[in-house]
């Protein structure tokens, strides 16, 4: 007869694997597909994370919508989505710090189609002292990171809704879990979009709708190149293309409201929460900008 403590430790160990690898993530591609399509719209696609994103959901048979600034790069990645994956893909080119416009925009792109889901990877940083960014570069901050998602979210929800299925995918950052000096206003509005994603996870849920916020480390993107040299990239850095799957399978497991990609990740995040406030803030900040300081 199995004792007691070994049923405990057994599920114990069972919450940890769960936790350290993730949810299965098995899902047929005509389920994932009525579940999220037949349109997905990806924000911010037009390179990096944002097309890993784009070709992941292409793999998967849903056509695409990509929002995006730049024309040029998001048209060439809808061209490359065409030829390798046989589906549709859409560009919208917006700024996607002014919410009014894009949806005005996207509203026009998917008025004859079914939007059944939406990766908000738009994102806007700058790297310097708080009180040496400029007022337009923290309307930019906040437009990007949070006008533009509250909003984007609010107007496709409602029709997820009412067709009882969906998915909302946010990526956010894991320097949204604390407040970091010279990326502070990226951080502080990434911790929105982790508590945004969890409320409305919970409210969503009764509606068979999905909504996850994934808290991303370092991603091997040019983004993250213009800041930190390769040799000081954090451990734990992911491709885009690990991120985006790890991403898109965990929605589709409905694994939670966040997922952080990357077992590395997940552990030392879980190490910095248990610190005292003060010296896992402190680490955070020396540690970016001791690295920042090599770059420069």
């Amino acid at each position: 007869m199995v004792s007691f403590k070994t049923i405990v430790y057994g599920i114990l160990l069972a919450l940890f694997a769960y936790y350290v690898y993730g949810p299965p993530h098995k899902l047929e591609p005509s389920v994932f597909r009525d579940r999220y399509g037949p349109w997905c719209v990806i924000a911010g696609a037009s390179q990096g994370l944002g097309e890993a994103f784009a070709r992941e959901i292409a793999s998967r048979g849903l056509n695409v919508i990509l929002l995006a600034r730049r024309e040029k790069e998001t048209g060439e990645v809808a061209e490359r989505i065409r030829r390798d994956f046989n589906v549709e893909a859409r560009v919208v080119v917006a700024d996607l710090s002014d919410g009014d416009s894009v949806l005005q925009k996207l509203e026009q792109a998917s008025s004859d189609v079914t939007v059944g889901s939406i990766i908000y990877n738009a994102a806007w940083s700058n790297t310097g002292y708080f009180l040496d960014r400029t007022e337009q570069e923290l309307k930019m901050a906040v437009g990007v990171n949070v006008q533009t998602l509250t909003l984007l979210s609010n107007r496709f929800l409602k029709k997820f809704k009412q067709n009882k299925k969906g998915g909302l995918l946010i990526i956010s950052s894991v320097a949204g879990l604390f407040g970091v000096k010279h990326v502070l206003a990226y951080s502080s509005t990434k911790a929105f979009q982790i508590a945004f994603a969890r409320g409305l996870w919970d409210e969503m849920s009764e509606h068979n709708v999905d909504v996850v916020v994934s808290v991303a480390g370092g991603i091997r993107t040019t983004g993250l190149s213009t800041v930190l040299d390769a040799e000081d990239y954090p451990p734990g850095t992911q491709t885009p293309e690990e991120v985006a799957l790890e991403s898109v399978s965990f929605m589709s497991a409905k694994g939670g409201p966040v997922l952080i990609p990357g077992s590395l990740n997940r552990l030392m995040q879980s190490f910095l929460q248990l610190l005292p406030s003060w010296a896992s803030t402190k680490l955070i900040g020396y540690n970016l900008e001791k690295r920042l300081r090599k770059k420069q």
